[in-house]
């Protein structure tokens, strides 16, 4: 088995390398939990503070705030 990634184009997958299938292939698609859509994203913004900066619990909501809203 091989991971692929794609993007919702709202009405189909699009992959984003070519595969070669045979036409009516099954695949299965794993769809991201609401609260781990925007993980990745966070985790780069997180990596973006310096490692001495101490976040509170608050700055961190804030900061996935942050994400989502740019995101949508």
């Amino acid at each position: 088995m091989r991971r692929v990634k794609g993007t919702f184009d709202g009405s189909r997958v699009v992959l984003q390398e070519k595969v070669d299938l045979p036409p009516d292939t099954e695949v299965e698609v794993l769809i991201p939990e609401p609260q781990d859509r925007y993980l990745p994203e966070v985790l780069e913004a997180l990596d973006r503070v310096s490692p001495a900066e101490v976040l509170s619990v608050e700055e961190v909501a804030e900061l996935v705030h942050e994400v989502r809203a740019s995101q949508r």
